[in-house]
């Protein structure tokens, strides 16, 4: 029989404390962990947010949720946003109260229910992580948790506030071939990235609630017009120096497809995570 080491101090396990590390060691520009650097973020997008936003590129991911959501419930959507998830939901569900952050975003929203013409969804101005949460059937937050910096209050919170499942939708942070071997080429070690769907699972899994996980892919291409934007998609660390921007720009042809009119082509690859709990059961 093989000897396993005997440890004198058992070693606690705290998957809050690896999120907490992860998100204060993180150098994603996506994570903006400073409201008012994010508020901003989605003040100058919002207007062109909702042709782009997930739900729009990956419809799938927005049927699977629709699977887990019945006429007669009412929802609670924390970082609704401009409404990618929000409409479709109103049309299937009794009540969706759709909370945001972003005052921007809210309007949007607003705009798009007016031209939906749906009556049955109630704008929340609010900040998911402290605004206080009514309890709905259905709790639904997608790619809202992205700079959540205690995931353990969050979700006792987000789990309270269900009162059959709670629903998170997550975009796996894997990064593409050609974003990683920019890094590795140009700036090792200058991009690490945050916590992910993985960590969110074992928060759950501490808090004793168990989590169905379905995971969809997805493909598309992405193009830049000029050389300009395709450096800029190369370069995903902060304040890159102008030397590696240089260097970014050699590595074009080899990395991107360039385009006859003189632009280049990406593919990219993505999962995205559907993370369900059912509450009380």
């Amino acid at each position: 029989m093989p000897d396993y080491p005997v440890l004198a101090h058992p070693v606690a396990w705290d998957p809050a404390h690896t999120w907490r590390l992860l998100q204060a060691a993180s150098t994603d520009v996506t994570t903006r962990a400073d409201p008012r650097v994010d508020r901003a973020f989605w003040e100058r997008i919002a207007p062109r947010y909702h042709q782009e936003c997930l739900a729009a590129r990956v419809p799938e991911i927005v049927e699977r949720v629709l699977r887990w959501i019945a006429p007669q419930d009412t929802v609670l959507e924390v970082g609704a946003g401009t409404g990618g998830f929000t409409l479709p939901i109103a049309r299937r569900a009794a009540l969706v109260s759709a909370l945001d952050y972003a005052p921007a975003m809210l309007r949007v929203l607003a705009e798009n229910t007016r031209r939906a013409g749906l009556g049955n969804v109630c704008l929340i101005e609010g900040d998911l992580e402290v605004a206080p949460l009514e309890r709905h059937d259905v709790v639904l937050a997608a790619n809202a948790l992205y700079r959540v910096a205690d995931a353990r209050a969050t979700l006792e919170r987000l789990l309270a506030a269900a009162r059959k499942r709670l629903l998170v939708v997550w975009s796996v942070g894997r990064a593409q071939r050609w974003e990683r071997a920019a890094r590795e080429l140009v700036a090792p070690g200058r991009y690490r990235a945050g916590p992910d769907y993985i960590h969110l699972l074992d928060v759950l899994y501490d808090l004793g609630a168990d989590a169905e996980v379905e995971l969809v892919a997805t493909s598309f291409s992405r193009e830049y017009a000029d050389e300009e934007e395709a450096v800029a998609a190369l370069v995903s660390w902060p304040e890159p120096t102008a030397e590696e921007r240089e260097r970014c720009r050699a590595l074009l042809p080899r990395l991107l497809e360039r385009l006859p009119g003189g632009g280049y082509r990406a593919e990219v690859r993505d999962r995205i995570a559907l993370l369900r709990c059912e509450v009380g059961r």
